[in-house]
Parts: structure tokens; C-alpha cells; sequence
């Protein structure tokens, strides 16, 4: 793996900074960083570079200092994601973290048990750049029940909870947007977890199977 994620332990004035990166070598950059500074380090594409470094009296890999995104951009991997606060919903999408063209998200996809169920597979987008996945407090999920083995019911039934802090309860009650329903805020509004059978979904958990049911047609229409 060319790019690690590390930790500054030390720097020395004119010596750069001693790096923890969970080798067994510590890696040593050219910057003096402050101490506990996270960082991500390039170690090269091949075999990586080592030196003797006397002011630390220890042989070291060579890195460099990279942004975190460079390991998603240049080779297409997983690498983390930052947290941004937003001062309610609203604001989610008024500061908007796009820094290129518009500064606003071209695609909104909201997610819900009320949310249309759709085929993944059949959903046409819009071409986008930067899209935006909104999930409520809590998701919710259908759950359904019917007679088995000794049961006295010949017919099935099936309920769906929706918790407080779903979209369908939250933004009605934004003060900017004069009672909107969801399906008048995002470009899509849907349920992302369909056949869930449990009645409450974390959102943490929400997120892997969102990202799995759209990925299909993000990677169709989004523009790199």
C-alpha cells in the first residue's frame, strides 16, 4: 500500500518530523509539523525509500506529505470521510461542502421507509458532480408478519414504523421552507433498505446499504 495514515511523534528544527504510520519502521517527512498532527504520507508506488537519519539516531522510510484525498483520486480507494455541523437541515444544504462550479449539490436523494421503492437497476439521474445522501434520525423499515407452523391466521399483515426524526416529520417543520414535504426538497426521495424486516435501522448501518443499492446508477451518471 503506497499511502498510510500517521501520526507526528517528533520534529526537530531543520530535521523534519518523525511519523508513526503502524510500521515497524517509523517514516520521516521533510516538514516540521506539530507534535500529534495526523496526516496522510505517500511511501512511493515501489519499494520504499529508506535513510539513516542522525538527528533521530534511526534509518527511517521516506514520505511525503500528500492530501487525504490523493489514495481516492489516484487509485480509487476508500480513505475515510471528514464530519461537517450543520446548524439544522437547512443548512446542510445552504453550506454546501462544494469549493468548484455552483457550490451547490446537483443531485439530493432523500432516504426513508415512506421513500419509493424502486429498482435500482431502472432509476434514471441526473448527470451530477456532487451528490448529496440525506438520511433521518433514524431509519425505519418494513416489517411484515404472517401465519407459520400452529398459527390460528390464514391471512398476513404488515405495519412500518417510522421514527420521530424521519425526514417525512423533519422537514415539514423547517422554518425556511414554508412547509415543504420531502418529495419537494430532494431530486429523488426513497427507501434505500426495502424488505428490511426489523423495525429500526441505525443510521451508521443505513449508510453501507444505501451506498450498495445506488451504486449502480451513481457510477452511471456521475460526472469524475
Amino acid at each position: 500500500m503506497p499511502y498510510r495514515e500517521g501520526v507526528v511523534l517528533k520534529s526537530e528544527p531543520g530535521a523534519g518530523s518523525y511519523v508513526d504510520v503502524g510500521l515497524d519502521r517509523m517514516v520521516w517527512i521533510e516538514h516540521e509539523l506539530p507534535q500529534a498532527t495526523r496526516l496522510t504520507v505517500h511511501l512511493g508506488n515501489l519499494e520504499p525509500e529508506t535513510r539513516f537519519m542522525t538527528p533521530y539516531s534511526e534509518t527511517m522510510i521516506v514520505g511525503k506529505v500528500v492530501p487525504p484525498a490523493r489514495p481516492r483520486e489516484q487509485l480509487g480507494l476508500y480513505w475515510g470521510y471528514s464530519v461537517r455541523l450543520a446548524l439544522g437541515l437547512q443548512r446542510v444544504f445552504k453550506d454546501a461542502a462544494v469549493t468548484r462550479g455552483s457550490g451547490k449539490y446537483d443531485l439530493t436523494i432523500g432516504s426513508s421507509p415512506l421513500g419509493a421503492h424502486t429498482d435500482p437497476l431502472s432509476l434514471v439521474l441526473p448527470t451530477f458532480k456532487h451528490a448529496l445522501l440525506v438520511f433521518g434520525g433514524g431509519a425505519g423499515g418494513a416489517s411484515g408478519g404472517a401465519g407459520g407452523p400452529g398459527s390460528t391466521s390464514s391471512s398476513s399483515s404488515s405495519t412500518r414504523a417510522v421514527p420521530e426524526q424521519d425526514l417525512d416529520q423533519l422537514v415539514p417543520r423547517v422554518p425556511d421552507w414554508g412547509h415543504k414535504q420531502p418529495q419537494d426538497v430532494f431530486n429523488l426521495y426513497l427507501n434505500t433498505a426495502p424488505h428490511l424486516g426489523t423495525l429500526r435501522l441505525r443510521t451508521e448501518d443505513a449508510v453501507p446499504i444505501a451506498l450498495s443499492y445506488l451504486i449502480t446508477p451513481l457510477l452511471k451518471y456521475g460526472k469524475q
